[in-house]
């Protein structure tokens, strides 16, 4: 397995080159900028990683990654090719839902949670990929879903090289 400074490395260069072709092949700086913003959300903060050291470089956070821990083994589905980044947005919904409801139990009790899951649902009926927010979040998701691809392709093939070496 690579270490951080190598998959913090490879992501960085790959990411600022993937940023500046997505810039330059669609001309879209917002599809850029939330690309970019997706990759480095991946790559410093809630990655494939995420399981095994949710605080060490985001400490504010870790109060809420930590639980990501508990319910997901290292090198399991969060470091699956196709659903490792699925597993994380789902997570942070999850996450946003509890969030919601906490807020709403004590300062607005009347909303409840259902409002969140209907707002939720409406968000995901109502995708158009010509409005700038639904743009600029497909965007971010490939963004996230890339640099975990290539944090995972870097585990693979420092296993192999390692392997191959005996």
């Amino acid at each position: 397995m690579a270490s951080g400074k190598v998959h913090d490395t490879i992501n960085l260069l790959l990411g600022g080159f993937l940023s500046g072709a997505v810039f330059m092949s669609l001309d879209s700086f917002l599809g850029a900028i939330f690309f970019l913003l997706g990759w480095l959300f991946s790559t410093f903060i809630f990655g494939p990683d995420t399981d095994i050291v949710p605080g060490k470089r985001n400490w504010v956070l870790k109060f809420f990654l930590t639980p990501y821990s508990w319910i997901f083994k290292h090198r399991g589905i969060s470091h699956h090719i196709l659903f490792g980044t699925l597993t994380r947005v789902l997570y942070l919904i999850v996450l946003g839902a509890v969030i919601v409801s906490i807020i709403n139990s004590f300062f607005y009790p009347e909303l409840g949670l259902g409002n969140y899951g209907k707002a939720l649902l409406s968000f995901f009926l109502d995708f158009d990929l010509d409005r700038p927010l639904y743009k600029g979040l497909t965007w971010f998701y490939i963004g996230l879903f890339l640099a975990d691809a290539t944090h995972v392709l870097v585990d693979h093939f420092s296993t192999f090289l390692k392997k191959s070496s005996r």
